[in-house]
This record gives C-alpha cells, sequence and structure tokens, in this order.
C-alpha cells in the first residue's frame, strides 16, 4: 500500500524490517525487505542500488531454498 502512496514511508518500513530481520536473524525477513528495498530504488531510478539489494535477496532466497521467490528476484535483475 505504502510504496505506491508513499514510498518515503515504505522506505522506513523496510529499514526497520531489514534491521529487526537482522537482530533476529531472519533471514526470510531480511531478504523480503531487500526485495522491497530493491524495487523502491528501482522505481526512484537508481538501478545499482536496486540491483545490489536483489542480489542479496536472491542470495538468501538461495541459501533458504526458497526458488519461487529467487526467480522473482533473477527476473527483475534482468
Amino acid at each position: 500500500e505504502y510504496y505506491l502512496s508513499s514510498p518515503e514511508k515504505a522506505r522506513e518500513y523496510c529499514l526497520q524490517a531489514q534491521k529487526l530481520s537482522q537482530k533476529t536473524n531472519f533471514k526470510g525477513g531480511l531478504a523480503v525487505a531487500y526485495g522491497w528495498l530493491a524495487f523502491l530504488d528501482e522505481q526512484e531510478g537508481k538501478i545499482e542500488s536496486a540491483i545490489n539489494y536483489y542480489k542479496k535477496a536472491t542470495e538468501i532466497f538461495k541459501q533458504t531454498g526458497n526458488k519461487k521467490e529467487m526467480a522473482v528476484c533473477l527476473n527483475n535483475i534482468g
């Protein structure tokens, strides 16, 4: 919802999710946060940053065996 109406607020929530996921070692949450940060950067034209976030998310999805989300990230990079 926020990613359309208030991207700044969406980024704030993503960064909170990133920090909390790192603190609790919740890899799935960290990967999702990276994926959304990538999407937000992509929408703002920050392509290099977006690709870096997608790569981070892809690596975590690979480690956790989440092939579907890994494919989504790879598709977004392409």
